[in-house]
């Protein structure tokens, strides 16, 4: 399964690999294309949903379940799935960026720890790796800020795609 984030959490039924990415994007189509009559400029949407091997897709809820999360992710890959939409009055636009992330043996000791920080509560996969869960990550295939959440270079593309002026320069 797949949660997709931009839908509020709304579960999709897919297989793993290329099956699982097209449901993603469908669903993220179908949210721009509603809210693009409302728009008279650009307006983006970024969700990001996580991978285990068995294509479960789960946002930690309490204790037990952030910590049975990455007990399931210690010493193992997965992979993370970031969109990003860009929609105006005329047109959608979606890109996706999959990165593989690779987590060192966690403690149980760690992941109590951890869980006591308040950090992993409501994340994908249960960690953040912008903060303190980053010590898990042994390491990254891919892009980083699709783990962060937000794919910065197909953020950058599709803002071109859309002429939007990037650089604020100040004169001076």
């Amino acid at each position: 399964y797949i949660i997709d984030t931009i839908t509020g959490g709304s579960v999709i039924q897919g297989s793993a690999g290329e099956a699982a990415i097209v449901a993603f994007l469908a669903a993220i189509t179908k949210r721009t294309a509603s809210v693009r009559p409302r728009l008279f400029q650009p307006d983006s949407a970024c969700p990001t949903t996580f991978c285990s091997r068995d294509n479960t897709v789960v946002f930690s809820s309490d204790q037990a379940h952030a910590i049975a999360m990455l007990t399931a992710l210690s010493g193992k890959a997965h992979r993370v799935l970031s969109a990003v939409a860009l929609v105006d009055a005329t047109r959608a636009a979606v890109d996706v960026s999959e990165t593989a992330v690779f987590f060192r043996t966690i403690s149980p000791e760690e992941c109590l720890t951890y869980w006591q920080t308040g950090e992993p509560l409501g994340k994908a996969g249960g960690y953040a790796v912008q903060g303190y869960g980053a010590v898990f990550v042994q390491k990254i295939e891919g892009s980083y800020s699709c783990v962060v959440g937000l794919p910065l270079a197909e953020t950058e593309q599709l803002l071109r795609e859309f002429n939007v002026p990037l650089w604020n320069v100040v004169d001076g």
